[in-house]
């Protein structure tokens, strides 16, 4: 029985190799290994990626190239890292390094590197940029044509809700234009509620004053009573105005008065205009039930 498991053991294929690491997946490690703190491991895995360019994206060959660089200056070899480092700034010369992760006297090496070079750098630079701008005006005329042979999307169904607005007779009664503001006319509204505020103000100020100028026994003194006629005058005319414009004001909202309005939801006004009225009016039995709500 042994001697037949060896012959099968020896029989047996060998076991298939594991498949080699992607350059991706070597990337990956090269940067576990520099986060570790194993230097060599990450230099030797980062110059096999910088030196066969396996790398695709030109991010990622940055990236190998930082990798090294920084691995092969905390090892002590400067001169491999000043070349690993002028191949990063010949693919971008602009490249900074993070100085939340990298020390101060790698990045002054970095930098002295950047300035001897800044003479044979400045072509590649004005080279690159101007590369960038043309791949942007070609991608902005690009979507510019695919706009005008694209098909606008189909626009969403609109879906309006209406509601029924009950008005009540008895806010056209009110005065300072609340029967214009329930029908919807708010300018005409607020020019009655500012027009008979100032005449009430003006008659109440003028009554005001003349009951101040009252003595004791009723009357006025002899000098004040010439005052006090004209004041009684714009008292009795300020208040005469401001029943006129009341007067007004109902006439007005009766003719423009209709009991239901159909608006739009969240909208409120015979031709959509928000009001700043709202009123109602319900039967109950034996009576009804009414509100008002005005807002500015």
């Amino acid at each position: 029985m042994i001697a037949l498991a060896l012959l099968l053991f020896a029989a047996a294929p060998p076991a298939a190799p594991p498949p080699p690491a992607s350059p991706t997946e070597l990337l990956r490690q090269a940067r576990d290994n520099f986060a570790y703190g194993s230097y060599q491991a990450a230099a030797t895995i980062a110059d096999r990626l910088a030196g066969a360019r396996l790398l695709e994206r030109p991010a990622d060959q940055i990236e190998a190239l930082r990798l090294l660089g920084l691995a092969r200056f905390f090892l002590g070899d400067p001169d491999r890292a000043r070349q690993a480092f002028v191949n990063l700034l010949s693919l971008d010369p602009d490249y900074q390094l993070d100085p939340f992760y990298v020390p101060p006297q790698a990045i002054a090496f970095f930098e002295k590197i950047r300035r001897e070079n800044e003479a044979l750098l400045t072509p590649i630079r004005e080279r690159r940029r101007a590369t960038q701008e043309a791949q942007r005006l070609e991608d902005e005329a690009r979507a510019r044509l695919l706009a005008q042979t694209t098909p606008p999307p189909a626009a969403a169904p609109r879906v309006v809700r209406e509601r029924v607005e009950r008005r009540s007779p008895a806010v056209a009664l009110l005065p300072f234009g609340a029967g214009q503001f329930q029908n919807g006319n708010s300018w005409l509204g607020f020019t009655l509620l500012g027009a008979e505020l100032a005449t009430a103000a003006a008659s109440v100020v003028a009554y005001a004053w003349i009951e101040q100028q009252r003595l004791p026994d009723g009357n006025f003194r002899p000098q004040d009573t010439a005052a006090v006629a004209n004041v009684r005058t714009a008292q009795i005319s300020t208040g005469a105005l401001f029943y006129a414009l009341w007067a007004f004001g109902i006439g007005e909202a009766f003719w423009h008065f209709s009991s239901t309005v159909v608006v739009p939801e969240g909208r409120s006004g015979p031709d959509g205009e928000k009001s700043p009225v709202h009123a109602s009016l319900d039967p109950l039995p034996g009576g009804a039930a009414g509100s008002l709500a005005v807002e500015f």
